[in-house]
């Protein structure tokens, strides 16, 4: 703002509460151009020498209603007056397993304890709803699974399933990956992740083609299974 002496009375120029000093072209004119600024359009001047052209972001000079050049940096967003922009926050928190078991397909039925990773026996690990409701509205940055291996003998395949406990029948895994690391804290795929964050996926499960492999089940560890999830909400 500018202040004035006509004829002895001192008068206030320009805006009579500050204006953002940045703004964008929306339309070009032959002496005055139209700018955008927040969810208002003004007509202003420009300094002689400067080109714009629609698009480009721009500075103002509110006293003389004047466009004075290009900002080296784009103008941050402005929202509307008195609403807050949604918060962010980070988070790190584990799901634990309420309980694991293995299904053995010879015989038709789940056995609790240890699980196995052979031909003909999966094991899965079941969370209830908590996996699921931990990862609503969640922009996932890495998920890893705890996985206490007893003995490995050969590749694995991990796999999701539908389950928030054990089911009647076999499991159904589904975006299964193989599995190369197999012990302790295993980073998951981006593959698996998106799997995870799918509406129906509720547990993890794990098998194998071609090995015999076997981990400690929740009651041997109760951190068997448990899904670490970092990232934002």
């Amino acid at each position: 703002m500018q202040l004035i002496n006509q004829a002895g009375t001192w008068l206030l120029t320009g805006p009579a509460v500050p204006l953002v000093s940045r703004g964008r072209i929306t339309a070009l004119g032959s002496t005055q151009h139209t700018v955008s600024v927040g969810d208002q359009d003004y007509l202003l001047g420009m300094i002689s020498g400067l080109s714009v052209q629609v698009g480009d972001p721009v500075t103002i000079d509110w006293a003389n209603r004047v466009i004075i050049g290009k900002p080296t940096t784009d103008a941050p967003s402005v929202g509307t007056p008195g609403i807050k922009p949604p918060s962010i926050t980070r988070f790190d928190v584990t799901v634990q397993a309420v309980t694991s078991a293995t299904y053995l397909e010879s015989e038709n039925r789940w056995s609790d304890g240890e699980l196995l990773a052979a031909p003909g026996r999966s094991g899965a690990w079941f969370y209830g709803s908590a996996l699921a409701n931990t990862l609503v509205g969640a922009s996932v940055e890495t998920i890893s699974i705890y996985l206490p291996a007893i003995r490995l003998e050969n590749t694995l395949v991990l796999g999701v399933h539908t389950h928030a406990q054990a089911p009647t029948g076999a499991p159904v895994l589904t975006a299964q990956i193989p599995l190369d690391s197999a012990r302790d804290w295993v980073v998951l795929p981006s593959s698996l992740v998106s799997a995870l964050q799918a509406e129906s996926a509720r547990g993890v499960g794990i098998t194998s083609t071609t090995g015999d492999n076997q981990f400690a089940g929740v009651p041997g560890d109760p951190l068997s299974g448990a899904i670490r999830i970092t990232g934002t909400r």
